[in-house]
């Protein structure tokens, strides 16, 4: 079974060089659709548990967004600013600046990060891959592999060079990858914030 990784894939090839143009600023409300947008006070009386929620949502967003996977039974955290898309058996979360991009999908057979970017190449065209497997791990009692490497995306514009984390974890029955790329000018300047995001990874 292959990883269901082709809309990733092009959230990868696209998403990277496009999210940025995605984030317009909004056209400027009239006065009349700001008044009609704007909450009225007074109409709804706070309770003590509203205000636990209230204080919990303040903290997630100070922390971060949680980008659930419920078919594999997982999720991760990124920024709260981040774009994310998913589709049936994949997520994916890209940084607004279109640099990083998390990719996360699952197989039923004994697949490695090595299969994962196997099949990344047959959606989108790789030159120059560099992979080192850098054996097993655990992430949040995850048990898996890790590896890291880099490659070269030939895109119609010009190649771009990528460098890229990824993890191989079981979960149930399933094997869960997930598979951090970002600019390879970028990667060293964002090596803490990808490696955290990495081990957000927890079930659900």
């Amino acid at each position: 079974m292959r990883l269901p990784l082709r809309a990733l894939a092009i959230a990868l090839a696209l998403g990277l060089a496009s999210v940025a143009c995605d984030s317009k600023p909004p056209a400027d409300q009239n006065p009349e659709q700001a008044a009609e947008e704007a909450p009225t006070e007074g109409t709804q009386e706070e309770t003590p548990e509203a205000n636990e929620e209230s204080e919990e949502s303040a903290q997630a967003d100070a922390e971060g967004q949680w980008v659930r996977s419920d078919l594999y039974s997982v999720r991760f955290r990124v920024p709260t600013d981040w774009d994310i898309r998913r589709t049936e058996e994949a997520v994916s979360a890209t940084a607004p600046d279109g640099s990083t991009t998390v990719l996360l999908a699952g197989s039923e057979s004994d697949n490695t990060i090595q299969a994962a970017l196997n099949d990344l190449k047959t959606e989108v065209e790789f030159k120059d891959i560099n992979f080192d497997n850098s054996g097993l791990t655990t992430i949040n009692g995850l048990p898996g592999t890790r590896g890291t490497g880099s490659a070269v995306i030939v895109e119609d514009d010009g190649d771009r060079e990528i460098q890229f984390l990824g993890y191989a974890v079981r979960v149930g029955t399933q094997n869960v990858t997930m598979m951090i790329f970002s600019d390879a000018a970028m990667y060293e300047a964002q090596k803490d914030m990808i490696d955290g995001i990495a081990q957000t990874l927890t079930r659900l």
